[in-house]
């Protein structure tokens, strides 16, 4: 499974796969599908142009040898705290199991070591004990927990890149 950044041309791709992680996994994320469908294009060109530009956040997408995109993350510059938040993974179910969640997740600790960060960090809302498997098996640990601004609860992760190996 390989990896490549959001590319500023990328909008409706990007639109694409987020509409379908929203409603695919509507529990899994904060915004909903009935949000984000309403969106303009103006505003799925930001996004994507944003993601391309790696200045404060970088995209990334996952692309089987010779196929199409089949998921994406988003990593997020936090440099008054010295590390990169992980936000948005989602892979298509019929993606799953072959590689591309960590993949994807490895892309944004890559960035996140070449910002120079001390670490990264990320929630899983209460419930969904498939992306905190994966999370673990990259070898992040268990951190706060805190609660979404809608109130749900999540489950803090966090890896630490001064001590730890490539994941």
């Amino acid at each position: 499974m390989q990896t490549r950044r959001v590319a500023a041309d990328d909008w409706r791709l990007l639109k694409e796969l987020r509409l379908a992680s929203l409603a695919d996994a509507p529990a899994a994320f904060l915004s909903t599908h009935a949000d984000e469908v309403a969106f303009e294009d103006a505003r799925w060109r930001e996004r994507a142009e944003a993601n391309a530009a790696g200045t404060r956040l970088a995209g990334f997408l996952a692309v089987p040898d010779g196929g199409a995109a089949v998921g994406l993350v988003v990593g997020v510059d936090q440099a008054e705290r010295d590390e990169v938040s992980l936000n948005a993974l989602w892979v298509a179910p019929h993606a799953r199991g072959r590689g591309a969640g960590r993949a994807l997740v490895e892309a944004v600790v890559r960035w996140a070591r070449a910002r120079g960060r001390a670490a990264v960090t990320l929630c899983v809302l209460e419930g969904n004990e498939g992306a905190a498997r994966l999370y673990r098996a990259v070898g992040f640990v268990p951190d706060e927990v805190c609660a979404g601004p809608d109130g749900r609860m999540q489950h803090g992760f966090r890896l630490e890149l001064t001590d730890a190996a490539e994941p």
